[in-house]
């Protein structure tokens, strides 16, 4: 039982499962049906609905390319089903066999950004080197799916050769 002072009082109808002490950052369990609850709390309180996770971000550009970085912008998947925490970037090289054909990246060998808003610029990358992305949203219900692969490309270096 949370202590009793000069709290927030909130009545809460109907069943919850759980709830989010958010200073403490711990979820307390309740399972039960409230019919006539009254809960005191020291803190704030943020109930969370579980819900189906979004749907996979569709749209995907390509805003700036440089030899060394991409930078990249997508719109919010059509079915956020919720408030959008973040965006999961997951990139990596594409290699090709001698025969022309992608090679499947191997478990592990990928990079990870997460952005809150709708762009991000990937630094550090490899000039004149194509790569393969994937995008996905995550929001009090988890992530959802990523997008389809979407490959991009850095600018080639562009070195002079002045012999003389």
């Amino acid at each position: 039982m949370l202590p009793h002072k000069a709290a927030n009082r909130i009545r809460l109808p109907g069943t919850i499962d759980n709830f989010q002490d958010s200073e403490l950052g711990t979820e307390l369990p309740l399972n039960r049906t409230l019919t006539e609850p009254s809960v005191s709390l020291l803190h704030p309180l943020s109930v969370y609905v579980s819900g189906p996770a979004p749907s996979p971000v569709t749209v995907i550009q390509k805003e700036k390319t440089s030899r060394n970085s991409v930078s990249l912008s997508w719109q919010e998947p059509d079915r956020p089903n919720g408030i959008i925490l973040d965006y999961e970037i997951k990139y990596y090289e594409k290699t090709l066999h001698p025969c022309h054909t992608v090679k499947k990246q191997p478990a592990g060998i990928y990079t990870i950004l997460r952005a809150r808003g709708c762009n991000v610029t990937l630094n550090g990358l490899k000039p004149n080197t194509a790569y393969l992305l994937q995008i996905r949203a995550r929001t009090a219900a988890g992530y959802g799916a990523s997008s389809p692969s979407f490959q991009l490309e850095t600018s080639p270096d562009c070195k002079l050769n002045m012999e003389g």
